[in-house]
């Protein structure tokens, strides 16, 4: 279903880095703001690539694609509505450090660099709030890292699937089968085998937390997935 301009504006700011700013800063950025729009697996731009833009998600998934010391490139984590991305070379104007992907038919607002320093020129508030884009980077990358320290792999694989898909900000997928999203892929984010994912999600499938289809898992229990990656739930007794 194709939304209007005015159900774009209202979801880019209810959540995420938007949403913490003034009704006159929001305008002005989705004054300048366009709507673009990606097929799945679609590259947004590469680690390397020349600084541009930024984008702030509307619909479907981008995967933030990380380069490890031996220059392969691995999932990290899946950005949902209303989350912002590709701020830290609009702003240093040093070349991307991140790659970007869709997981899915996706949609974003983009703001290109030129309209960024126009908002950021016209006071030194909007100039700050353009910069607030960082620390709202900063929160993500510690949430990232406060799951990879989840020493049990059923638990931490819990954790990761309730932050990549956005379902406890009350994101829901696209289509009623869940969110695109692999098990190799979601190996890869939790640090773990195929196998191993295989095994834990047929578990938590058995408790009713999550439904399985191909490529696609829904979340059918956030609270009991969120127990479990907690520690709160008996079901823990009985993980590896």
């Amino acid at each position: 279903t194709v939304m209007n301009r005015a159900k774009l504006d209202a979801i880019a700011r209810s959540s995420g880095w938007l949403a913490l700013q003034p009704e006159l800063f929001q305008d002005a950025v989705l004054g300048k703001a366009s709507v673009v729009s990606f097929a799945a697996r679609a590259y947004v731009f590469h680690t390397g690539d020349e600084p541009g833009g930024v984008y702030g998600v509307l619909s479907g998934g981008f995967g933030i694609y990380i380069a490890g010391r031996d220059s392969s490139v691995s999932l990290g984590h899946v950005l949902r509505a209303g989350r912002w991305f590709g701020y830290g070379p609009a702003l240093t104007r040093v070349s991307r450090t991140l790659t970007f992907r869709t997981m899915e038919p996706s949609a974003a607002f983009f703001l290109p660099l030129a309209a960024l320093d126009e908002i950021g020129s016209r006071n030194t508030d909007f100039m700050r709030r353009v910069c607030t884009m960082l620390a709202v980077a900063v929160d993500e990358a510690i949430a990232t890292t406060v799951d990879l320290l989840i020493r049990r792999s059923d638990m931490r694989i819990a954790a990761i699937l309730l932050r990549v898909t956005g379902v406890e900000d009350g994101i829901g997928p696209s289509e009623p089968e869940g969110y695109i999203l692999t098990q190799t892929e979601l190996a890869e984010m939790a640090n773990v085998s195929r196998d191993v994912v295989n095994r834990t999600l047929a578990r938590f499938k058995a408790q009713g937390w999550v439904a399985l289809t191909y490529n696609r898992i829904a979340v059918r229990d956030p609270a009991a997935l969120s127990g479990f990656a907690s520690g709160n739930t008996a079901a823990n007794k009985n993980g590896s």
